[in-house]
């Protein structure tokens, strides 16, 4: 059996969807094992966290 070969609209929407699903995976499990709440309730990570996103994203600041 043959399979048929994938056009670019398939092959983008396909790399599209394995990157976004991989990046929030493993986003999910860097959230499990690295213990971001406790990580950000140090001052010194806080004032980091402020500093690398105040421009981007105002909102996001605490």
């Amino acid at each position: 059996m043959s399979s048929p070969q994938l056009g670019f609209w398939g092959l983008t929407f396909k790399s599209i969807v394995a990157h976004t699903l991989t990046y929030f995976l493993l986003g999910l499990a860097a959230l499990a094992v690295l213990n971001y709440s406790e990580l950000y309730a140090r001052p010194d990570a806080a004032n980091c966290w402020a500093h690398s996103c105040g421009c981007a994203a105002p909102g996001l600041r605490s």
